[in-house]
């Protein structure tokens, strides 16, 4: 069978691509000269070839349309390598280089020929020369890591700032080339304020509840949370002798005695939460936010009351959620009652889940393109990182003007690594059509008796595989979501399965 090979032709100039007829131009220069040549060596090799042609594009980095579907077929497995007139057709960047070549030759197994440079990867030299090339990308990458690091340390010494996030009660003032630290007039009197309501309170959760109680937010407008407020409260920034900034925001004092005190755990007697809660992880307040397992005693000796409770009250306070709290038993006792009259109805169950099937498959192809979309997105921002430090290296870019571009790139990474994730979680339940709807059926028909036999733990796995959610409206009613079915009807309610459970409430 013949290898398949992918010809890759490129030239940057338009004077390359629009040259007179008939002048001299040197070999391999002109797509046409080059198209020739590769043709001439796969008849040669008896290679089957399919040319990819590049024109007027620079080899910088990969955001070449031509070069994006040759590196897809080579993927997917429709190619078995390329041949080129040199390897500079191919990439620019030695780091780039030693990267694709690592990932075509090593990981994909895939032959690489360049026909002037001499290099072919299915010859004992061509295996050491690849060999080198990585040796000297490796070597490329340690000396843009040595020049950051050294930049960075002369920043540092000189009190200049490094770049990167700035921290709460902080902006940046350049004076030149010069960047620094100063005082943000909104944000900074929240920083003292913020250590003293610590301080006052002992716990980063009931300081979470004060300051998002007294109205202060985050820079994004947003409450306080206990990580962000941590991290906060330890960040070496806001000491007395901050690196970037001349001027402090909190006392040394203050900031030393913020430090022991999260370093302090008191040693308290804990009482189980979510390891005796049969709804664990699946309940959900009507503020949106997730409800745990809680337990107190009214008596040191008395008996332990059982609460699902709402966390965004617990950890944020009232600024999130009201407060609400319910009963466990009751609740758990209303769900599994729920899902045994679910079972009462199968081949309504089963016209629910082909409907819901045929609804989500309408949604398939558009997600595909938006996934597609967003992979090459995150493409292009890893691409434009990579341009970013071959540029510094190769002094192109001054130290501040890469790790602005640098952070700029990370935040949409960020940014556009959640929306990724999401889109491909929505992908994946829209493809999923492979429900088997029986076993949920034959599941529910005997729930009411299996749970009764089965010990907690299996009781609690069983109804995890069942159950999606369960989202409280009030103390007295709330909405049961089957798993996999999630536009169920059931006796007329309308939407998913509605549960009461009383007057008496929860």
């Amino acid at each position: 069978m013949k290898k398949r090979m992918a010809g890759y032709c490129r030239v940057s100039s338009a004077g390359q691509v629009k040259h007179a007829k008939g002048k001299e131009l040197k070999k391999g220069e002109s797509l046409d000269v080059q198209a020739e040549r590769l043709k001439a060596e796969a008849t040669r090799q008896g290679y089957d070839l399919t040319l990819f042609v590049e024109a007027g594009v620079s080899a910088n980095d990969n955001d070449r349309p031509q070069y994006q579907a040759m590196r897809q077929d080579l993927e997917d497995g429709k190619i078995d390598g390329i041949i080129c007139c040199k390897l500079d057709r191919l990439w620019r960047s030695l780091r780039l280089a030693s990267n694709e070549v690592h990932t075509f030759c090593t990981e994909w197994g895939k032959d690489l020929i360049a026909l002037d440079d001499q290099f072919d990867t299915t010859t004992p030299v061509g295996r050491v020369m690849l060999n080198i090339l990585f040796a000297f990308g490796q070597f490329e990458l340690e000396r843009i890591a040595e020049r950051t690091q050294e930049g960075m340390n002369a920043r540092k010494a000189a009190g200049k700032w490094c770049g990167g996030a700035v921290p709460f009660g902080y902006q940046t003032s350049a004076n030149g080339d010069d960047i620094h630290l100063v005082p943000h007039p909104a944000e900074a009197p929240i920083v003292p304020a913020l250590y003293a309501a610590f301080l006052r309170h002992g716990t980063i959760y009931q300081t979470v509840r004060a300051v998002n109680a007294a109205g202060h937010r985050t820079r994004a407008g947003h409450l306080w949370i206990p990580t962000s407020l941590k991290r906060l409260l330890a960040n070496a920034i806001y000491s007395s002798q901050p690196l970037y900034c001349p001027e402090s925001l909190v006392d040394e004092a203050t900031f030393t005695q913020a430090q022991a005190l999260l370093q302090y755990r008191p040693k308290t007697a804990r009482i189980p939460h979510n390891s005796v809660y049969l709804l664990a992880g699946l309940v959900r307040c009507p503020c949106g936010g997730n409800m745990t397992g809680h337990a107190v005693r009214k008596r040191k000796d008395g008996p332990l009351y059982r609460y699902y409770r709402c966390t965004r009250h617990a950890q944020v306070g009232k600024a999130a959620c009201p407060g609400f709290a319910v009963h466990a038993q009751p609740l758990e006792d209303v769900v599994v009652e729920s899902l045994h009259d679910l079972s009462l109805h199968p081949e309504r169950l089963r016209t629910m889940l082909a409907t819901e099937i045929a609804t989500r498959r309408k949604t398939v192809q558009p997600l595909q393109k938006e996934v597609q979309r967003l992979r090459r997105a995150l493409a292009a921002v890893e691409q434009r990182d990579t341009r970013i430090k071959d540029g510094f290296a190769r002094g192109f870019y001054e130290i501040e003007d890469a790790m602005a571009q640098k952070a700029q790139a990370a935040t949409e990474r960020e940014a556009l690594t959640s929306t990724y994730t999401e889109a491909q979680e929505q992908l994946a339940h829209a493809e999923a059509d492979t429900t088997d709807v029986d076993r949920v059926v034959r599941a529910l028909e005997h729930l009411w008796d299996v749970c009764s036999h089965l010990p907690f733990d299996g009781k609690r796995e069983l109804l995890r595989a069942v159950i999606d959610g369960v989202a409280l409206e009030s103390r007295e009613r709330g909405t049961l979501t089957v798993r996999h079915l999630d536009d169920l009807v059931m006796n007329g309610q309308g939407g998913k399965r509605v549960f009461a459970v009383g007057a008496k409430g929860l």
